[in-house]
């Protein structure tokens, strides 16, 4: 057997032009040209590029195509087409497909091929995101898993009626014991940089988050919570003016709202681009803002705040809580204001530890000369 780029004395670069006889021989030996040549010639498909690769008794095939494929299209046929050249050696075909340009496989599925086996429907890995375990090749393990294709109505009902040594109808779940092992093996699959701000932003909300009073804010809050203040004070102001056009009481709201939204706004573009990390900080800003606007709603009655406009100035909160009749629920609205904020601040820092994991890059060094 070889590995990817291997090339065998027997085979040159003109593999493909070979009379069909002699290429299948070559293919049949191991040789990973001769398998993309032929293949090449099963899977008509004009604007496809085979590439293939062997390592032990598992063929790696890269399906390359100038438009994007899926493997519901392709696994099955690939599947079939190297089950036609009887290749006695080969146990499972790894199958990745890619996008002509890009660097990395869209989707991976691992597809068996022993004979005695029963033909099972494969399992697909795609890469729409960061995975940080490989798809098993053992397609047994994960009856779970979603399935592509069709299955071979005579090869099921055989796998039904054959009993498999080894395979019992339950296994009984062992209860999860986190070990230091375990804390081993993911510390090594995160981003240390992201981890080590996860965790500062988490304590800055387990810890700051109770400065968020309008008694610490009139006694002088610490100087990273007025520094944040000062930051969103300024997309408060701009919320105003951008409110402006929808009427008074929408104007003052817009101050408080338009705070909240930005960020909000922000986490939900990161999230559409996939870059879940940045979306989990931007998040966290929004639960924070929210911690903002309760102070200011909690002093609606007290109207003890310094205001920017001085004692002529609006206040918010007492005016749009007077219109709606809540002015007396003012420490009930900027409660359930700030709560609301945890959750949303809390549930960022649980997908902020979870999205700090490195992407697996997945090595793809086929022969590009081959095939």
């Amino acid at each position: 057997m070889g590995v990817f780029g291997e090339e065998r004395d027997n085979v040159t670069k003109g593999a493909r032009s070979m009379d069909a006889a002699k290429l299948k021989e070559f293919a049949q030996a191991g040789n990973p040209r001769a398998i993309a040549a032929l293949l090449s010639q099963h899977v008509l498909l004009s604007d496809l590029t085979i590439k293939a690769s062997v390592k032990g008794d598992s063929l790696h095939l890269l399906l390359e195509s100038n438009h994007p494929t899926t493997a519901e299209n392709l696994a099955v046929v690939v599947q079939n087409a190297v089950a036609e050249l009887q290749l006695a050696a080969i146990q499972q075909v790894v199958v990745y497909g890619r996008q002509a340009g890009h660097t990395q496989p869209d989707w991976r599925v691992a597809l068996p091929l022993a004979g005695d086996r029963p033909v099972t429907p494969p399992v697909v890995q795609t890469y729409d995101a960061p995975v940080t375990q490989a798809v098993t090749s053992s397609l047994e393990e994960r009856p779970q898993s979603p399935v592509i294709g069709a299955v071979n109505s005579k090869s099921v009902a055989a796998g039904r009626s054959r009993p498999q040594p080894g395979r019992h109808p339950q296994k009984r779940k062992e209860p999860f014991v986190l070990t230091v092992q375990d804390v081993r093996n993911w510390l090594k699959r995160v981003d240390p940089f992201k981890v080590g701000f996860m965790a500062f932003l988490a304590a800055y909300g387990l810890f700051g988050s109770k400065y968020y009073t309008v008694e610490t804010f009139l006694e002088g809050s610490p100087f990273l919570m007025r520094f944040i203040h000062g930051a969103n004070l300024i997309f408060h102001e701009a919320g105003h003016v951008i409110f402006m056009i929808l009427g008074e009481f929408m104007t003052v709201l817009g101050g408080s709202l338009f705070q909240i939204l930005l960020p909000a706004a922000i986490a939900g573009y990161f999230v559409f681009t996939r870059q879940l990390f940045a979306a989990a900080v931007a998040a966290c800003w929004t639960g924070e803002n929210f911690w903002d606007v309760s102070i200011y709603i909690k002093d609606s009655q007290s109207l003890v705040l310094p205001l920017l406009g001085g004692d002529n100035g609006m206040h918010d909160w007492n005016y749009l809580l007077s219109e709606l009749g809540w002015l007396t629920q003012d420490q009930l609205v900027g409660g359930i204001v700030f709560w609301l904020g945890w959750l949303i601040y809390a549930g960022a820092i649980g997908f902020g530890f979870y999205f700090s994991r490195l992407p697996v890059q997945q090595k793809l060094d086929f022969d590009e000369s081959g095939s």
